[in-house]
């Protein structure tokens, strides 16, 4: 299991050190760039600096979004593709090995997982680079003035940080595995394996927003309740309370909506894979 998640590590490795190599060099340009346009409103570059630093920083600005959306694009195809070239003519080497489908399936998921965090946090750091070359080291002791004044109101970001973290780990799970689950079920619905990938697809869709549906008409009552309660709080720390009470509510049931969406998916692609394989 080990030895199929290094691989596969490896494998995916060389396009996405190139991609993120690329970002943070652009990145680092832009942040450059911005500074020096920044010193040059402040009149410390000439009216010719001026004008170069100007044109320098919107070309790596538009270039650093071009990568950031190549980026994200990037890391969607490569966990789908891998996975779908698993049920054409590669299927028969990768079925052949002495691995289970079970550690297959948990391979190609936590790979997947693995690059979409890491993407995720590359983009931010390098976004986070480019506001605070323009913004200026003040940007870090106003950043650093709003948590304290938060925190001094009583609130807790670091929950919400937390809440926010979860939520993302389990909707990027989510999204994986609808993919996994299409192009497992894909090739046994119709002849055409991208088509039938398609297929099955829209047909997950439809039924986890059908599902999720189902399970928020249980839970809209009471975060409704939760939001009433908050509305009508006037003191900061009953108020910081009830809101914490509102982001943990909405962390869990949305989390367990994905988890058991998760499972589902997983236990139907593991089922495709084990008992009804099919390599178009």
């Amino acid at each position: 299991m080990l030895k199929l998640i290094k691989y596969e590590l490896k494998a995916t490795a060389r396009i996405f050190l190139i991609a993120y190599a690329a970002l943070i060099v652009v990145s680092i340009f832009s942040a450059v760039t911005g500074a020096s346009s920044q010193n040059s409103t402040s009149g410390m570059i000439t009216t010719q600096g001026q004008v170069i630093s100007s044109i320098l920083y919107s070309l790596a600005s538009i270039i650093f979004v071009i990568l950031s959306m190549g980026v994200t694009v990037v890391t969607m195809i490569i966990f789908v593709t891998r996975f779908y070239r698993m049920f054409g003519s590669e299927g028969y080497l990768w079925f052949s090995l002495p691995v289970t489908a079970n550690q297959h399936l948990i391979c190609k998921v936590l790979v997947a997982l693995f690059w979409t965090i890491t993407s995720f946090n590359v983009l931010l750091g390098c976004a986070f680079m480019q506001i605070a070359s323009v913004a200026g080291i003040g940007f870090f002791y106003e950043l650093a003035d709003l948590w304290k004044s938060i925190v001094y109101q009583g609130m807790h970001p670091v929950l919400w940080i937390v809440c926010f973290m979860i939520l993302s780990l389990s909707s990027i799970t989510t999204s994986i595995m609808i993919s996994y689950a299409a192009i497992a079920i894909g090739p046994s619905m119709v002849k055409s394996r991208f088509g039938g990938t398609m297929l099955a697809g829209l047909l997950i869709v439809i039924c986890t927003q059908f599902v999720s549906r189902i399970m928020s008409t249980f839970t809209s009552n009471t975060l409704a309740q939760l939001m009433d309660q908050l509305n009508r709080i006037s003191s900061n720390a009953a108020f910081s309370a009830a809101l914490d009470d509102v982001f943990v509510y909405t962390t869990v049931v949305s989390s367990l909506m994905s988890v058991i969406v998760s499972v589902a998916l997983y236990i139907l692609a593991h089922h495709f894979m084990s008992k009804r394989l099919n390599l178009a």
